[in-house]
């Protein structure tokens, strides 16, 4: 599955998918939480309001359109695993 594939889905079967991704960060930011999953070769930026569990998908990206501070975020988790 691509990226384009994955925003044209029903928000029901996106909600699916999510649970059964790999977290890979989150970060809080005043009352919200983001959180970015990987699926298959692109990531998931989730905000979510903290204390609810209600998620919201914010937005998709290949690996080389990835924000700068999730990439950061990636780069020191590795760092931390050798």
């Amino acid at each position: 599955m691509v990226a384009e594939e994955f925003n044209k889905l029903s928000e029901e079967m996106k909600s699916r998918l999510i649970f059964d991704a790999n977290k890979i960060t989150e970060r809080k930011d005043g009352s919200f939480t983001w959180e970015l999953f990987k699926i298959d070769n692109f990531f998931i930026e989730i905000k979510r309001c903290i204390g609810n569990t209600l998620k919201r998908v914010i937005s998709t990206y290949s690996i080389k359109d990835l924000p700068l501070i999730y990439r950061k975020r990636m780069i020191a988790l590795h760092s931390k695993k050798k």
